[in-house]
């Protein structure tokens, strides 16, 4: 088995992953089988394909406009929070003596996206051949990747950090944690920056003012 895990290319271990997530994980991470070009791709392609999901899906299934789409939000809830889960588990790892590094906690999850990503496309397509009473069908295949993909940052968290189910399940809530306070902050820097930006605006049309009326 090791001999064959030695001579899989990188980019089919992230299949070899998806049947086979506890010893894939941990052997992508002794073995250096993680890509993280690859990984990376996975990320731009699941923005990607949401991104195609909301404009293209039959409009009987799709509750978002194509004319509406706001790319900077869908960027914001597929790139920005998995960096934000990515550091805020790489954070919390250091804390409870984790082994996987930032790198490997990258790569291991992009390769749990990889459910979400086809799922999202096998809707996407499907949406344009099945009726409205068959959209329960879609929910279903939807619900099957996520809960994949559940599965797998599971799998991911234990092998890559070496850890137990307890404290794999402790990891995974202090990720979740982290990513509200981070994102709480986030919002609050976002939130102080306008406010700065709105008050220097104001405060040169007012000095425009006075040194034209003058």
């Amino acid at each position: 088995m090791k001999t064959t895990f030695a001579q899989m290319s990188k980019y089919k271990y992230p299949f070899y992953i998806l049947l086979h997530p506890f010893d894939g994980f941990q052997e992508m991470k002794y073995n250096k089988k993680g890509s993280l070009p690859f990984a990376a791709m996975l990320v731009f392609l699941w923005y990607v394909f949401e991104v195609t999901n909301r404009s293209m899906t039959d409009f009987a299934f799709n509750p978002y406009r194509a004319d509406k789409l706001d790319l900077r939000m869908i960027a914001l809830t597929t790139i920005a929070v998995f960096l934000v889960a990515v550091i805020s588990n790489w954070c919390f790892s250091t804390f409870m003596d984790g082994k996987g590094s930032l790198k490997d906690i990258f790569i291991a999850g992009a390769y749990c996206l990889i459910p979400i990503i086809f799922a999202t496309v096998i809707t996407t397509v499907l949406s344009q051949a099945l009726v409205l009473e068959e959209k329960s069908f879609l929910t279903y295949i939807t619900i099957v990747g996520q809960l994949w993909t559940a599965l797998l940052i599971v799998a991911a968290v234990a092998q890559v950090h070496d850890f137990n189910i307890g404290q794999t399940v402790a990891m995974i809530f202090l990720t979740a944690l982290g990513m509200l306070i981070m994102l709480f902050l986030g919002f609050l820097v976002y939130s102080l920056v306008q406010q700065v930006i709105m008050f220097v605006m104001n405060f040169t049309y007012e000095l425009i003012y006075r040194i034209t009326m003058h």
